[in-house]
């Protein structure tokens, strides 16, 4: 088993490389459910090759029957399974099995809306070839990064001190970053100059 950061996910599925199981733990769910659509966006699954399941009603034998059925006019099939940590004993001892031995053609995506803690059993009983997602709460430096990174890509620059100013006021959670980074954008349209802290 290895731990990936998101950024490495990211550059691991440009690459087209997947695993046959991710398990994406932290507290950042919205970062969480992008990756999610970052993969659907990359790998185009057909529906028939690609589910979601809330792990709280969901029926979870069906879910693993899923995840071992060969992918319909594909390579992989893609099942996704929310919220593992309201699994119920028996139906988490069948999912630890799996993991011992999950299907080679399926890429099975648990998502966990708890920080990883030391009783979680999920991490152990996954193999080599598998890969835990830390989605921690972000960094100073990592929301500066990811607020960057967002601006530019919709063709506002910035500078430094800007960013370090919006992070100390807005904090680092991404959903807040993000929306603001929408704000931005539409207050900076038109304009052809850098966003600075006066802006900010």
């Amino acid at each position: 088993m290895q731990t990936l950061t998101p950024k490495a996910l990211a550059e691991e599925w440009a690459k087209n490389k997947t695993r046959p199981v991710y398990y994406f733990c932290g507290e950042e769910g919205a970062m969480k459910e992008a990756a999610l659509k970052r993969l659907e966006a990359l790998f185009k699954p057909e529906s028939f090759n690609f589910s979601v399941r809330d792990a709280e009603t969901a029926d979870l034998a069906q879910a693993l029957d899923e995840a071992q059925t060969a992918p319909m006019l594909a390579d992989l099939r893609f099942v996704a399974l929310k919220r593992v940590e309201k699994l119920k004993k028996e139906p988490l001892r069948n999912l630890l099995a799996y993991l011992a031995d999950p299907c080679p053609s399926a890429c099975l995506l648990l998502l966990a809306d708890w920080p990883r803690e030391k009783q979680d059993p999920i991490p152990g009983a996954l193999g080599p070839d598998c890969a835990v997602v830390n989605f921690d709460p972000m960094s100073g430096p990592q929301a500066i990064e990811h607020l960057n990174s967002v601006l530019l890509a919709k063709g506002v620059k910035t500078d430094g001190e800007a960013l370090e100013l919006l992070v100390e006021l807005l904090g680092t959670d991404l959903v807040t970053l993000d929306g603001e980074a929408e704000k931005i954008v539409l207050f900076m349209h038109g304009q052809n100059r850098f966003f600075g802290p006066d802006d900010a």
